[in-house]
Order: C-alpha cells, then sequence, then structure tokens
C-alpha cells in the first residue's frame, strides 16, 4: 500500500491507545492556560494533582538522594568541582 508523502505515519491500534491512556494521565497533572500578558500564547501549568506528583517527587530526592549522606559543605564543594568540570576550559 502506497502512503502518500506527507501523510501521517499510521499507528497500530494497540499503540494509539497506548499512547491515549498516556496523554489522559498527563492531563491529570498538567493544564494549559492563557499567558497573562501575551494573548497569542498559553502557559502550562500543574494542576492539583500535579502539585501533589511534584512534592512527592521533591520528597523523594531529599530522603534518597545519595547525596544525604553528605555534609552540605561536601555538597558544596562536589557542585563546584562539577560546575568546574563542566566549564567551557575544561572540555578542550
Amino acid at each position: 500500500m502506497a502512503v502518500p508523502i506527507g501523510a501521517p505515519p499510521i499507528m497500530p491500534r494497540f499503540e494509539h491507545h497506548q499512547h491515549e491512556r498516556k496523554i489522559g494521565h498527563i492531563q491529570e497533572l498538567i493544564r494549559r492556560q492563557p499567558h497573562p500578558t501575551d494573548r497569542r500564547a498559553k502557559q502550562i501549568v500543574l494542576t492539583a494533582a500535579g502539585e501533589r506528583r511534584r512534592a512527592e517527587a521533591l520528597d523523594l530526592l531529599g530522603t534518597q538522594s545519595p547525596l544525604t549522606s553528605l555534609t552540605a559543605a561536601q555538597q558544596e564543594t562536589l557542585r563546584d568541582l562539577l560546575h568546574a568540570m563542566m566549564s567551557p576550559d575544561s572540555l578542550v
């Protein structure tokens, strides 16, 4: 079967349903709203459910991070070392 150039690819039915589930899940977490100063633009903001998931993720990052075993000074040193490694001078 020939598909015209520019035609959207044919997606098997099972994939379509998988994408619908993902989109439905995402729509529970975010919503679009008008930009406050630019009528042409939209903003993506978290819903109440999205805010809860964000808080849960941040809690997990704070309690299950391998960095929690480091002191604040050690974390700062590590951050500085990583910045130094990624600076344009060190990438030569």
